[in-house]
């Protein structure tokens, strides 16, 4: 019977952290999606130099998350990820509103679709 209260308890255990790890993806993905979408914002009515400072806002989120991200997410996921962040820097640093706009609805897409793959749904499961 200890074994079995043993086994139990390292399962709840590990379920709360999973469950934990879900939250927590999900508000980092937020907060960095709303800083992209406030500088999207800022770029449209062209406000260049606002839109940088929220794009780097962040980029500093996810850098300085770094080590969770890349412990408890797929490489190639957080990698394009940084990729596009550079990409959406440099479109502002030029200011091309075109390529700005597409790379940055890219950037938050795949943004959302990080904390997605982190969320205890049926889909993920199986």
């Amino acid at each position: 019977m200890k074994r079995f209260y043993g086994a139990l308890t390292i399962l709840l255990v590990l379920l709360a952290l999973s469950l934990y790890n879900s939250y927590y993806a999900r508000e980092l993905t937020t907060q960095i999606a709303s800083e992209l979408t406030k500088a999207q914002e800022y770029a449209a009515s062209n406000q260049w130099e606002l839109a940088a400072t929220h794009t780097k806002t962040a980029h500093e989120l996810w850098d300085a998350h770094d080590f969770y991200l890349h412990v408890s997410m797929r490489h190639t996921d957080t990698d394009n990820i940084l990729l596009s962040l550079q990409a959406v820097e440099e479109a502002i640093a030029l200011e091309e509103a075109d390529q700005y706009r597409t790379s940055n609805a890219q950037l938050i897409t795949q943004i959302q679709l990080l904390a997605e793959m982190e969320a205890p749904s049926l889909q993920n499961i199986f």
